[in-house]
């Protein structure tokens, strides 16, 4: 990942895709890749003339640096920090953070880091004036710079030949120079070595060693014009024009001197462009910014409201569905497959397949309610027995509605399922019990009748012997 947001920040385009990688690393993922992400950003931040922006992701780098034990990274930032410090003439700050790198290296084993700590040191120092400061460090520099870091050394000698022309050891600047140079042809920086060559001519010529100054500008006039390097154009051409000075010969000299001119000005033009293009990517890298941060708040919203959501079917005693009419697939949740007895491995997901499941008897009625549904009607209510996977059937009262398009055709329905088999046996229960409760009425009622006529027909005799018994007594 980190070599593919170091390919992405060689381009200004790129910027904002780096930009983004890097927001996507959470930091207590992967603390690593993103140390590396924000570092990468941050160089290409200060490649678009964003030093202020950069410094604060260095700082953001060196605190997350610091928090999880990343020695490195800590010590890198606050290299990085000063060096951006320098570039902007900021040299004390340049210092402090230098030598704050420098401190943290007393207890982390690194040479490179060391060697670059120590040169930078040296530079800053020659800039502020401070030439004893700056010698030190260039021996300390020289001193603990790696065997198999040549591109390193290289720096470091020329940092050291600054010191010494400041000093006026022109001969060891010159042999620093040259010893730079061959390791600069090493390491194939041809850039960096079309500089050397330049800075020897112009201590060659400061020293009136004419010949030797004009072989320093043929070598590098040849290394120039190969490599169509621009920016040593008038850096070349301006030195040419103080070789022809020395000589005597002005009308040369200010001829190379106008030529310096126009390269300049034809490199401010291009600064200019550059500047531009800077200005639009920070617009880009601006929206890039709001648009992972709109994105990384939609995502939070979106990942919470699919975890309710998967609480809510989780925790529900309903099974839910989600029936997509115009491709006739469902979506089916774990709990309505377990209230069927089925797992995911023996679910039958097709919804031609699942309307097998219901009883003959209930079948028709359920399909009706869903015909009624593709009416107009949006709201399903029905209620019918599936099979459940154990073979046995089970009733189930099914609720949902209906969502329809432009036209009002059906093009969805969701709804859910609850087992209603215990509710089912109550109410057969209920009807069984007054059923039979209406049964014993009515033979109650039966025995009754049937008692009252028993009694009634020998109690008719009874009464008519009282009768006239009654009347006997009553005659005498």
């Amino acid at each position: 990942m980190a070599q593919a947001l170091n390919n992405l920040a060689k381009h200004a385009t790129g910027l904002s895709h780096a930009l983004i990688a890097s927001r996507l690393f959470k930091e207590g993922d992967d603390v690593p890749n993103q140390l590396r992400a924000d570092t990468v950003c941050s160089l290409a931040e200060l490649g678009l003339g964003l030093a202020k922006r950069a410094i604060d992701r260095l700082m953001r780098v060196a605190s997350l640096a610091e928090r999880h034990g990343v020695m490195r990274s800590r010590i890198t930032a606050a290299l990085n920090i000063g060096h951006i410090h320098g570039e902007a003439g900021s040299l004390e700050q340049a210092m402090a953070f230098t030598r704050q790198a420098l401190q943290l290296l007393e207890s982390y084993e690194d040479e490179t880091l060391l060697a670059n700590a120590h040169n930078n040191l040296a530079f800053y120092a020659t800039k502020l004036g401070d030439f004893a400061t700056a010698k030190a460090h260039a021996e300390l520099a020289v001193q603990t710079v790696p065997a198999n870091d040549p591109a390193l050394k290289a720096i470091i000698l020329e940092t050291r030949s600054h010191v010494d022309a400041h000093e006026g050891a022109w001969e060891r600047a010159l042999e620093d120079l040259r010893l730079s140079g061959e390791l600069l042809v090493e390491v194939g920086n041809d850039f960096r070595r079309g500089q050397t060559l330049l800075q020897s001519a112009r201590i060659l010529i400061q020293l009136g060693r004419l010949e030797e100054a004009d072989l320093q500008l043929r070598t590098t006039e040849a290394l120039v014009g190969s490599a169509s390097f621009e920016p040593l154009m008038a850096e070349w051409a301006q030195t040419r024009g103080d070789y022809f000075e020395a000589l005597g010969q002005f009308a040369e000299a200010l001829q190379y001197h106008k030529d310096a001119f126009e390269y300049r000005n034809r490199e401010s033009l291009k600064e200019y462009e550059r500047t531009v293009e800077s200005m639009e990517e920070t617009h880009r890298v601006d929206l890039a910014h709001q648009e992972a941060e709109i994105l990384r708040k939609k995502n939070a919203e979106l990942e919470a409201s699919e975890e309710r959501f998967q609480l809510a079917i989780t925790g529900a005693a309903h099974g839910i569905f989600d029936w997509n009419i115009v491709e006739n697939t469902c979506f089916y949740s774990q709990r309505f497959k377990e209230l069927l007895g089925f797992d995911d491995s023996n679910f039958p997901a097709p919804v031609d397949e699942i309307s097998e499941l219901f009883h003959p008897d209930d079948a028709p009625l359920h399909c009706a309610a869903v015909g009624a549904c593709y009416e107009g009607n949006p709201r399903l209510l029905s209620t019918a027995r599936l099979r459940m996977a154990s073979g046995e059937y089970r009733w189930f009262h099914f609720s949902g509605i209906t969502v329809y398009d432009e036209h009002g055709s059906a093009i969805r329905m969701v709804g859910s399922m609850a087992d209603i088999s215990a509710r089912k046996a109550a109410e057969e229960a209920l009807l069984a019990a007054k059923q039979k409760a209406e049964e014993n009425s009515e033979l109650k009622s039966q025995f009754l009748a049937n008692m009252s006529h028993e009694i009634r027909t020998p109690m008719n005799g009874v009464l008519g012997l009282t009768e006239l018994m009654l009347m006997s007594e009553t005659t005498e």
